[in-house]
């Protein structure tokens, strides 16, 4: 595989799945630097090894903070150029892949694993990542959930009124605060968050994403 800045993978159901396969090809090769398909099992799995084998391949540069949040497709491009700007602004590797197809971008911060506690540099960095998937009218999680981490930022997804419907709804059934002690959402912090989040300069980033899954595989390398 080439050294590129974004690497795109596809994969397509067998009912017409080479049909797919080629419309995909031919849209993506006016915009990418190579463009490879194949209708070999062997080989559409080894694509797919090499998504799998994405993360713990980061996992060996250190220790991985996973997120999860989604975007509008369309704000793809956008979010992952915000990515590389939010990583050099904080000092702190960042890398992006899975999932093109639905918007659901993992953004991970590395850190140091020998550290105790999560750097500042690394929290900050994560919360401008945060506040930018509201900012582009996306989502804090497209799949694990809010977490510790992130429920200082899920009031302002939700705005005062849902967010207060869900405290209320936590006291109705947890009077006590004996279910999950100590994880009752924070109060609501007002929309500054977001908006403390200012656009930076487009830049690269080294991305991986993949499309669906299945038997036929369309690869395409862009590199600028």
């Amino acid at each position: 595989m080439p050294v590129t800045t974004a690497t795109l993978a596809a994969y397509f159901d067998p009912f017409e799945a080479a049909a797919e396969a080629e419309q995909v090809a031919r849209v993506l090769a006016p915009l990418a630097t190579s463009v490879e398909t194949t209708a070999d099992p062997v080989e559409a799995e080894a694509l797919l090894a090499a998504r799998r084998l994405a993360l713990p391949a980061l996992e060996r540069l250190g220790r991985p903070l996973i997120e999860d949040i989604a975007v509008p497709r369309s704000r793809l491009a956008e979010a992952v150029r915000e990515f590389r700007a939010i990583s050099a602004r904080h000092d702190v590797p960042a890398h992006t892949l899975a999932h093109a197809a639905d918007g659901n971008l993992h953004p991970i911060i590395v850190v140091d694993p020998t550290l105790d506690r999560l750097p500042d540099a690394a929290r900050e960095g994560a919360g401008e990542i945060f506040a930018l998937a509201l900012r582009l009218g996306g989502t804090l999680t497209g799949e694990h959930g809010v977490g510790v981490l992130k429920r200082q930022w899920v009031a302002d997804e939700l705005g005062p009124t849902a967010h207060a419907l869900q405290r209320r709804l936590k006291e109705a059934f947890d009077p006590r605060g004996i279910l999950n002690p100590g994880k009752t959402p924070v109060r609501h912090l007002g929309s500054d968050t977001a908006e403390r989040v200012r656009p930076s300069d487009p830049g690269v980033v080294r991305e991986h994403v993949r499309l669906a899954c299945a038997s036929t595989a369309v690869r395409s390398h862009h590199s600028s």
